[in-house]
């Protein structure tokens, strides 16, 4: 069904309160609204050590997120500001790239140019813009385990379109014209477009699953290129 209350229609063909509704009813009362609308600083928060999520009232537990936390209890150190185009991180601290953009999921498939001149459609290669993302164990019998184990999954997930143009090599085109920029959000002239294009488009959309090559002690050593678990899940999946 459909609430008119709501920004944009909302079908729910389920027996259940939409979310909206929880949303509405708990934000009519007042401790609860403090509590939602401290919403950020609580999910912040909630990622450091010290923080206790059990007993007292409410008010109590948002009195005690919100006290700050002393120097002491934070196991490193600060880092400057910088504008560098690079991963800043404190002293004794160490990153490196596990798969980026255009990568491949599959052997078969060639290494990414970044120059737009791939003839796939992305559903072999790693997706765009990484987002949000879960690691999975898997034991001996093939099925996910809530304990360490020396085989896991990554999923990644991939959105946004802002940067499709990159990957051809001049531009978007559309019609007679090349080397466009369309706006991710539909902005487009209405010419017709190589279907290449619009299938590389699409398909850096979704999610990306590898397996991992895990090293001794759980540390991860990368992604296996023919993993047996490997999948690319896209629009057109």
């Amino acid at each position: 069904m459909s609430n008119s209350n709501h920004f944009l229609p909302v079908e729910n063909t389920s027996n259940n309160e939409h979310f909206q509704d929880v949303l509405a009813r708990g934000l009519a009362n007042p401790s609860r609204r403090a509590i939602l609308r401290g919403g950020v600083g609580l999910s912040a928060a909630t990622m450091l050590p010290v923080m206790s999520a059990c007993g007292g009232s409410d008010a109590t537990q948002m009195k005690s997120l919100a006290e700050p936390i002393a120097a002491a209890q934070i196991k490193f150190n600060a880092v400057a500001k910088s504008v560098a185009d690079s991963v800043v991180l404190p002293a004794g601290y160490t990153a490196k790239v596990l798969h980026a953009t255009g990568d491949p999921i599959d052997a078969s498939i060639g290494a990414y140019s970044n120059v737009g001149t791939e003839a796939d459609d992305w559903s072999k290669r790693i997706g765009d813009h990484h987002d949000g993302m879960e690691l999975f164990y898997i034991n001996g019998a093939g099925k996910v385990s809530s304990t360490a184990q020396t085989r896991a999954v990554l999923a990644v997930n991939h959105e946004s379109s802002a940067d499709a143009h990159y990957f051809h090599a001049n531009g978007q085109i559309s019609g007679a014209k090349t080397g466009l920029k369309f706006s991710q959000f539909g902005a487009w002239d209405g010419g017709a477009r190589p279907a290449l294009e619009v299938l590389k488009e699409i398909n850096h959309h979704g999610v990306s699953l590898v397996e991992l090559d895990m090293a001794a002690g759980g540390g991860i050593n990368g992604y296996k290129l023919n993993g047996a678990l490997n999948r690319r899940v896209t629009p057109n999946t």
